[in-house]
């Protein structure tokens, strides 16, 4: 793959929203894994050292490495507690793109503001993705609102869900 067709993105989130269950989801949907893991019963792609796996949180930087239509793609599944705010600024400081990851429960969180500012400060491309819909108090347009607030106006739905919280 030529260096043109490379491209590394960093998927962000404030612990808790839900990224390296996106990561695997996505790994999954493109046959890169044979089944679907989660953080809490530890078989996630991402989060395989033992302390992650205890934990059910990411504490490194991950890389996951797949191509698709004609692109090497790396995904840098990062922490999201404040304690590995390091690994956030490293691994945004290595990418082209980001991939923000919130709850539409709760928005905005302060790991999604540092995670945010650190974008900024390296000019990178952003993509969010409200995540958790189908949970109690979840409201995709109360989320983009505060996307919005928080971010400004940039923030604009490209795909719009249909139904709330379990429906």
């Amino acid at each position: 793959v030529e260096i043109a067709q490379k491209r590394n993105v960093a998927v962000v989130a404030h612990h808790g929203a839900g990224k390296t269950s996106l990561v695997e989801a996505c790994l999954f949907l493109l046959g890169k894994v044979n089944r679907l893991g989660r953080t809490t019963e530890g078989n996630t792609f991402s989060d395989f050292t033992d302390e992650e796996k205890e934990r059910q949180v990411s504490i490194h930087s991950t890389l996951i490495h797949f191509e698709h239509r004609k692109h090497a793609i790396n995904l840098l599944d990062v922490p999201g507690y404040s304690d590995f705010i390091g690994e956030v600024k490293s691994s945004l400081h290595a990418c082209g793109a980001s991939i923000f990851v919130i709850n539409a429960t709760s928005p905005i969180e302060v790991e999604t503001e540092k995670g945010w500012a650190f974008a900024d400060e390296y000019d990178l491309a952003r993509i969010v993705v409200v995540n958790q819909l189908d949970k109690e108090r979840a409201d995709f347009s109360k989320a983009v609102s505060a996307l919005q607030e928080a971010f400004g106006k940039r923030c604009v739905p490209v795909q719009v869900p249909l139904g709330k919280e379990h429906d």
